[in-house]
């Protein structure tokens, strides 16, 4: 058998921030206390109720599709998606098939674009509760209703890793827009994951569609379904592409089953065989009118997480510091703006391991702090020590450097009687450096530092070292 390819694709459902539910007026709050308590006769599926779509839900799924390059579909309609289970009060959901609001976007993740087919619009389920007490379940429908939207990739991630970063990606760009929470612990954003492997060269794709080449069949995919945090993504994925490979290797056929993954166990369970589009019978919502029309102008996207990334990076900031800066808006755009005047990788320094990500010392007195780091006037040692007195004081950087300094400031007698006491001390790194390997002088920089119990001006000990040595 040639090599197996992991063939993946996500369904990710994410409940939206509404003040009400996606079709009545009853609070958007499903973590709210009391069970059963915040819903009505449209939410509990009650005969002869009309739903009336939420257009908020509506504005902020154009929007993500917006922020996702998708095309925007003026002209949608809502489907019957039937199906029945004790949390679906219709035993229908009211869903979006062959019209959704958005189409054809992609998430650039960890250097690749990965295709998404389509972002719509749906209602949420209620809530089974579990008790191992008692021999029945209980039913709670405060989340029933709630505007839920569903993203679709293609079929087109091949790694556990990958499938991931696409949902890390994906939760920091809901935040982004302020649509979704996408808590992923609390269920505000649960993502499923489509597998299969197909053996390298018996397939291609015809545009989203995956199929098989003359003289080949495709080996069937798997559902893993109600992943609830981006461990359980990965390590699901993993198991399930071993599974099947082993599965393969040993001329086992593989069915097509809808899977849950055991966190305990670190394994995926089966639960059900899969359905189909024909499954679930679709068909027009009767109680809603197509969207016709709908005025897009409105749509505005604000600055992302990733902008944000590429324009430190372009600052020369590593992708390290790039990362953890620009999931802080507002000390990423400090430190665009302070670019103007100071290293940035300096200002990045500054404001990861002095100031841990908080704005606590003004812009322009960070930006005099890294000039001061840059210059090799300030001794590494006292850059915290020079914060502290600034804030406790309420001094400027130029005057709280004046009143450390002042005190410690070391004569140039002492910091040369302390060279000669290092020279005499690290005669391998002095013989080094005289036959010509300069990068010895900085074990010698290093010992007088330390010597000078860190109050000395780096630059100022290079400068007379380098002196004493020739």
């Amino acid at each position: 058998m040639k090599k197996l390819i992991p063939i993946i694709g996500l369904e990710i459902h994410t409940e939206l921030l509404t003040k009400t539910k996606m079709f009545c007026s009853c609070p958007n709050a499903p973590f709210i206390s009391t069970p059963n308590s915040n819903i009505c006769p449209i939410c509990t599926g009650q005969p002869g109720t009309l739903p009336v779509p939420n257009k908020e839900a509506i504005v902020k799924a154009y929007l993500v599709g917006k922020a996702l390059s998708a095309s925007l579909r003026t002209y949608s309609k809502f489907d019957r998606k039937h199906y029945f289970y004790p949390d679906l009060p219709k035993g229908y959901q009211i869903s979006q098939y062959d019209l959704p609001f958005s189409e054809n976007g992609f998430l650039e993740v960890e250097g690749e674009r990965i295709s998404i087919i389509r972002i719509h619009l749906e209602e949420d389920t209620g809530k089974l509760l579990h008790s191992p007490n008692f021999g029945y379940s209980l039913l709670d429908l405060n989340r029933a209703g709630v505007p839920l939207l569903e993203l679709v990739t293609a079929p087109m991630i091949n790694s556990a890793f990958l499938a991931r970063r696409f949902c890390e990606e994906y939760q920091q760009l809901l935040r982004d827009l302020k649509v979704a929470n996408a808590d992923m612990e609390k269920g505000e954003m649960r993502c499923e994951a489509n597998v299969s492997l197909q053996e390298e060269g018996s397939f291609y794709f015809e545009g989203f569609q995956l199929k098989a080449k003359p003289g080949y069949s495709l080996n069937p995919k798997v559902e893993i379904k109600n992943l609830n945090s981006f461990r359980a993504v990965e390590k699901a994925i993993e198991y399930e592409i071993e599974r099947q490979k082993e599965l393969l290797y040993e001329g086992k056929k593989i069915i097509q089953e809808t899977r849950g993954f055991d966190e305990r166990l670190k394994c995926t369970v089966s639960q059900r065989e899969k359905e189909s589009a024909k499954d679930y019978r679709y068909f027009p919502e009767p109680d809603i009118p197509p969207i016709v029309d709908f005025d897009l102008s409105s749509l505005k996207l604000p600055l992302l997480t990733k902008t944000l990334r590429v324009r430190l990076l372009d600052l020369g900031l590593d992708s390290s510091q790039a990362e953890l800066i620009a999931k802080n808006r507002e000390i990423a755009e400090l430190v665009i703006e302070g670019a103007k005047q100071a290293d940035p990788k300096v200002l990045a320094n500054i404001y990861i391991n002095r100031l841990k990500l908080k704005p606590s010392l003004p812009a322009k007195e960070v930006i005099e702090l890294a000039k001061l780091i840059s210059a090799g006037k300030l001794p590494a040692a006292l850059t915290g020590k020079l914060i502290e007195l600034a804030l406790k004081e309420k001094l400027s950087i130029k005057e709280a450097f004046s009143k450390k300094m002042e005190k410690s400031q070391a004569s140039e007698k002492l910091i040369v009687d302390l060279i000669k006491k290092v020279i005499a001390s690290e005669k391998e790194a002095v013989a080094s450096y005289k036959k010509g390997k300069k990068e010895a002088i900085g074990v010698l920089i290093g010992k007088v530092l330390r010597e000078g119990q860190g109050l000395l001006n780096p630059k100022e000990v290079k400068d007379l070292l380098e002196k004493e040595l020739s």
